[in-house]
């Protein structure tokens, strides 16, 4: 997690997720979609999959879940 900090800071984390709403509230209100904000939690655990699927790899993506 240290590390992980040292390239992602809060502030960094924070500018993505509130560019990430702002996008996702402007295209799927065109659909009349609904959006539930996107948390910090929910940014990291969606990291750490990512991290995780880059240094394991598996035959399939199916596999990873």
């Amino acid at each position: 997690y240290l590390i992980f900090s040292l390239f992602f800071t809060s502030d960094i984390l924070n500018i993505i997720i509130s560019n990430t709403n702002k996008y996702a509230i402007s295209k799927l209100s065109e659909e009349k979609r609904l959006w539930q904000n996107l948390t910090l939690l929910e940014l990291r655990i969606f990291i750490a999959i990512l991290i995780y699927m880059g240094i394991f790899k598996l035959s399939s993506i199916k596999d990873y879940w």
